[in-house]
């Protein structure tokens, strides 16, 4: 505890001496809902109460996804040679609320004019995710260092950015002899697993990128630049066996995916005023002994800010069941279900509103119906 509090008393002074370079932002998001007739209180094996709870803040895969709290800090020196960056984030799983997850934070420097930069520590991913929807990345949130290439000396080569780096999370632990009350010592072995390498290329055209990891984790991304227009084909890929990706990507886009092996389409139109239309498509190729094997879902969403004080939006998804297993999701389920969510929106200012969403399901055996509301705050 003193140490925690000395690291948090030198901070605060640091912080006052260099306030103007010091920068904070995020949001919290917060919501109370009820999944209608889902609790079986007398265990008659029927449902027959609702489940209050506040782990979502709004329903909804495409407008209501994403982290429940979230506080960015940076700091850089003058020339914007050198600085810090991190960042502690809510993800939602529980009740509870705490600023205890450390997405990333990690020191970094920047030689030679700034084409060099090198970074260490908790790891966050600036030159090589994806553009896409998901934000594909093998680095982010990882610990290690990392280099990247990002040529300003020459009009042809902008845009472009290759590097590599190591981590320590994709390696294996080993006992190197016993602590006093005599429990192993568990270290990294330095081995090739650690080693990653990535690549990516943007313009105003057209947006390319890829990381492959020797702990046997891929992605490759692109993407087309369209006037008020986002269109991008992502996938990402794990070997059996091999190191999963463990979600090192949440946390831009972050996602309900479950599976290792996943293909994503994404298109987003924003060309009308007010109105933001967009569709994500996904297919599941984990395992074929895993329970998401095959699943497909289609998310369809649409969203219209009327005026200054009032928004509506409506997203539907299809989800399609295990392609070639139906035995997983049961003999009474349905092959394809859909649900609908539905959405008004309050808005206090330009950074706050107020959310009152419903859930409809085709398939409350799978997915039942829902109602809440939801509160965003941005800052």
């Amino acid at each position: 505890m003193k140490k925690v509090l000395g690291a948090l008393a030198i901070t605060a002074v640091f912080a006052a001496s260099a306030f103007a370079e010091l920068k904070f932002s995020g949001y919290v998001r917060a919501g109370y809902s009820m999944n209608l007739d889902q609790l079986d209180t007398d265990g008659n094996g029927k449902t027959d109460t609702a489940e209050s709870t506040t782990k979502v803040w709004q329903a909804g895969d495409y407008f209501g996804a994403g982290t429940r709290s979230r506080l960015n800090f940076a700091w850089t020196n003058e020339d914007k040679s050198a600085g810090f960056d991190g960042r502690l984030q809510y993800s939602g799983a529980s009740e509870s609320w705490s600023l205890d997850k450390i997405s990333y934070a990690q020191a970094y420097v920047k030689p030679f004019d700034g084409n060099i930069t090198v970074a260490a520590g908790k790891l966050r991913d600036v030159y090589f995710v994806s553009d896409g929807w998901e934000g594909f990345t093998v680095i982010h949130g990882t610990s290690g260092f990392q280099a990247a290439f990002t040529p300003t000396f020459n009009d042809a080569l902008k845009g472009l950015a290759i590097g590599g780096g190591a981590n320590v999370d994709f390696l294996s632990d080993v006992n190197d002899g016993t602590d006093d009350d005599g429990n192993p010592i568990k270290k990294h072995r330095a081995a090739k697993n650690g080693v990653f390498f990535a690549g990516k290329y943007s313009n105003d055209l057209f947006n390319v990128a890829s990381q492959f990891s020797l702990a046997g984790a891929f992605f490759a991304n692109a993407g087309v630049n369209l006037k008020d227009t986002g269109l991008a084909v992502q996938a990402e890929f794990a070997h059996q066996g091999g190191t999963a990706l463990s979600n090192n990507w949440a946390g831009y886009k972050v996602s309900t995916v479950a599976a290792e092996n996943i293909a994503v389409l994404w298109a987003e139109y924003t060309g009308v005023d007010n109105l933001t239309a967009g569709v994500t498509a996904y297919l599941f190729l984990a395992d074929i002994n895993d329970s998401t094997t095959g699943i497909a879902t289609v998310n369809p969403a649409v969203r219209y800010d009327i005026n200054s004080d009032i928004a509506a939006s409506v997203e539907g998804t299809v989800h399609f069941s295990p392609l070639w297993d139906k035995k997983k999701i049961g003999a009474e389920a349905a092959d394809v279900y859909v649900t609908v969510v539905p959405a008004i929106y309050l808005k206090a200012t330009s950074n706050a509103e107020v959310s009152i969403w419903g859930k409809i399901s085709s398939d409350t055996d799978q997915e039942h119906h829902a109602v809440g509301t939801g509160v965003i705050f941005n800052f």
